[in-house]
């Protein structure tokens, strides 16, 4: 756009018509060659001065045409101390931590060590894992990549010529898994092309031109469990233009007007090196500080988040910082590593996210949720149940269906010391066992008992229905006629605010783009609980 200004300007104006691009041959004043053999040269006394070249000038409107180097890279940014671009956002101060040149160092291996092969479903060296999530680059695209099309008008200033038209910008994002042992990492790519239809004007002439640009910009994300790390974006461009017509204050008279637009629009031409790189950073401002903010805000909140459980809750926090986190060239892979011994390998993970969970992670939530010695009622229990209910499968009861609360309201159970939380998955059930010993007013305390709370699982069409099992309320000692009477109170009570809940295709809400994660497998088989999502 600007090179077509300034051929214009340079086409029409008269001074220019007997300007010379080329300096004219001066006399030399080395002497003429002799037979004489020539003396050996002196050395200088002083040592010679290097010669600065002078600072180039601000291309303007009368700046001779000069050949630019080739555009290899476009301007990420605005830097700092430039005078910013009117209406063009600078690049915010990131809150989340840049990543350094290496971010984990290398320890030289003190033998010759064998390295095993990697897979997906790979254990951590200090022990098996209890718990596995893995998610394919795919899925995750089918998450968040929505295609996007932006069209309005363009009016703007370049170098002092008026640009007016219409631009159209097609862009979409897509993410791409980065082989990594150390943690999960991705490559955020946001790729598009812009095309133009402008007019560059100036009171002399105008030019016709059409452009094409397509963008390419790569936003590093690594995620070692406890941080996102991030970098700023690497940009690619390429710019194309084409200067379709010349239009001059000569074009209406016959002859001239034909010679006068030639010579603007092979002026316009020469000049195209210096367009491009305008070009390119113009697209540059317009397109990569909204693309850096949105990403570095989305992994602030997230580290924030992080920040403020590790004092709230540290005990979460703990857990949830304690997995392993690595990637491969199709997928991210999350594990945590059991306190106990796994009795099962896992099975293997299918669709484009899986969920594996095992028997062995219930010590691991014993101690993140804070249950040994833990004092809790019966009513606790039951609006857990509701919870459950309504996180799994998306709707919300009323609570006018849930039957009241008869038993005394001061019968409760105090998690045992050891071992207060057990899971089981078999034969397609789950169940969760809670050890606690009965209190009943200030009369009754039963030794420690074991309380059975379990669903069985069973597809309906797309569906998958969870039906109530019996609960079961056994003392781990001989009972007695009292200890019976407030088991078959507590097992009523439990009972009675099971109710069957229903996985359907339409529980998880949809994406920003309008995809709806589908859950298509739940099993619970050999101590694994697997949900497996499309």
């Amino acid at each position: 756009m600007a090179l077509v200004a300034i051929g214009i300007i340079g086409l029409v104006s008269p001074a220019l018509a007997d300007r010379r691009f080329f300096r004219r041959v001066q006399s030399s004043s080395v002497p003429a060659p002799s037979l004489t053999p020539a003396r050996p040269s002196v050395p200088p006394a002083e040592p010679i001065r290097p010669q600065l070249a002078p600072s180039e000038p601000t291309p303007t409107l009368s700046t001779e045409p000069t050949l630019a180097a080739p555009l290899t890279d476009a301007p990420r940014f605005v830097p700092p101390g430039l005078p910013s671009v009117p209406g063009v956002p600078g690049v915010p101060a990131l809150k989340t931590p840049t990543l350094p040149d290496e971010p984990f160092p290398r320890q030289a291996p003190e033998g010759p060590q064998s390295i095993p092969p990697r897979t997906i479903t790979s254990l951590r060296p200090d022990g098996a894992a209890c718990l596995f999530i893995d998610v394919t680059g795919a899925y995750l695209n089918s998450l968040i990549s929505t295609p996007r099309q932006d069209a309005g008008p363009v009016n703007d200033m370049v170098l002092g010529a008026r640009v007016e038209g219409e631009q159209t910008t097609q862009s979409s994002v897509i993410i791409r898994t980065v082989p990594s042992a150390q943690s999960a990492s991705l490559d955020v790519n946001l790729g598009g092309e812009s095309c133009t239809r402008t007019t560059a004007m100036t009171p002399q002439a105008s030019i016709d031109m059409t452009g094409r640009q397509r963008f390419s910009l790569h936003k590093s994300v690594e995620f070692d469990g406890a941080h996102f790390l991030t970098r700023t974006p690497a940009t690619q461009l390429e710019s194309c233009q084409q200067n379709l017509r010349a239009r001059t204050m000569a074009s209406q008279i016959p002859v001239v007007n034909s010679i006068a637009e030639t010579i603007a629009l092979n002026q316009a031409n020469l000049r195209q090196p210096l367009a491009r790189q305008e070009t390119a950073r113009q697209v540059t401002n317009r397109v990569v500080p909204p693309f850096n903010q949105a990403i570095d805000e989305r992994l602030a909140a997230a580290n924030d988040w992080l920040a403020n459980l590790s004092t709230t809750l540290p005990n979460v926090h703990a857990f949830l910082t304690s997995g392993r986190w690595s990637s491969t060239g199709s997928a991210v892979t999350g594990q945590v590593a059991s306190t106990v011994p796994v009795s099962s390998a896992p099975p293997e993970p299918r669709g484009g996210a899986t969920v594996r969970i095992h028997e062995s992670l219930a010590p691991s939530l014993s101690t993140a949720l804070q249950l040994n010695g833990r004092e809790i009622t019966i009513e606790e229990i039951r609006r857990w149940i509701d919870l459950f209910g309504d996180d799994i499968g998306g709707v919300s009861g009323p609570d006018s269906l849930m039957p009241p609360l008869t038993s005394p309201t001061n019968v409760s159970l105090r998690l045992a010391d050891d071992e207060p939380l057990a899971l089981s998955y078999q034969n397609d059930e789950f169940r969760v066992v809670l050890r606690a010993s009965i209190r009943a007013g200030d009369a009754v305390d039963l030794p420690v008992h074991r309380v059975s709370i379990g669903y069985s699982i069973r597809r309906v069409a797309d569906s998958f229905e969870l039906q109530p099992l019996p609960v079961d309320v056994q003392a781990e000692a001989s009972g007695t006629f009292v200890s019976g009477t407030v088991e078959q109170l507590i097992k009523a009570q439990i009972e009675g605010r099971l109710r069957p809940v229903t996985i359907s295709t339409d529980a998880i809400p949809p994406m920003a783009n309008g995809h709806r994660p589908r859950v298509s497998d739940v099993t619970s088989t050999n101590g694994w609980l697997t949900v497996v999502f499309e």
